[in-house]
C-alpha cells in the first residue's frame, strides 16, 4: 500500500529564470507526467497556454509585453501531479505543489528545491526586510530594469526579475 502525500512550498524570493533553468524544470516535471502544460501571463493581461517549454522560451519578453507569471505543471493528474507557479509582482513569488505517493513527493520536492536554489538571487534575503521596502519605494521601475540589464545583459531571452 502506498501512502499518498502532498507538499506545497511558498517562497517570497528574488529569482531569475533563464532558458536553461526552464528546460531543467521541464525535465523535472516530465518525470511526473508525459504531458505538461504551461500558462504564461503577460503584462498586458493576456494569458496563453503552451504544451512545450520551447514555446514559452520563444516568447518575446519586452518592456511593452513582459512575462509576469508562469504556471508549469502536469496536464494529466491520474496518479501524481506537480505545479510550479512563478510570479513577478505578487506574493509568494515562487510556489510549488506536488501530489502523489509519499516517496515520489519527497523525491520531487528535493528536485524542485535544488531548482529553486539555482534560480534564487543573492539579494533574496532583503525581499521581506524593511530595507528592501524602503528601497522599493525609492527605486523606480527604471532602476530595476537597469539593474536587470547590467546583471543579466541583453542576451537573455527570457528572465523573470522580481523587482517590486
Amino acid at each position: 500500500m502506498k501512502n499518498e502525500a502532498s507538499k506545497t512550498r511558498s517562497l517570497d524570493i528574488a529569482f531569475v529564470v533563464t532558458p536553461d533553468l526552464l528546460k531543467r524544470l521541464a525535465v523535472i516535471l516530465g518525470e511526473t507526467s508525459h504531458t505538461l502544460e504551461y500558462t504564461t501571463k503577460f503584462s498586458d493581461g493576456t494569458s496563453v497556454h503552451y504544451n512545450k517549454i520551447e514555446d514559452v522560451i520563444g516568447q518575446p519578453n519586452s518592456d511593452e509585453r513582459s512575462i509576469v507569471s508562469l504556471i508549469a505543471g502536469t496536464a494529466d493528474e491520474t496518479v501524481k501531479s506537480a505545479y510550479v507557479n512563478l510570479k513577478k509582482n505578487d506574493s509568494p513569488s515562487l510556489e510549488y505543489t506536488i501530489n502523489g505517493a509519499q516517496r515520489d513527493v519527497i523525491y520531487f520536492a528535493d528536485q524542485l528545491d535544488d531548482w529553486v536554489a539555482a534560480t534564487r538571487q543573492w539579494y533574496s534575503p532583503f525581499f521581506s526586510s524593511k530595507i528592501w521596502i524602503l528601497w522599493r519605494r525609492a527605486c523606480s521601475s527604471f532602476c530595476c530594469n537597469l539593474f536587470a540589464h547590467l546583471c543579466m545583459g541583453p542576451h537573455i531571452k527570457i528572465a523573470f526579475l522580481r523587482c517590486v
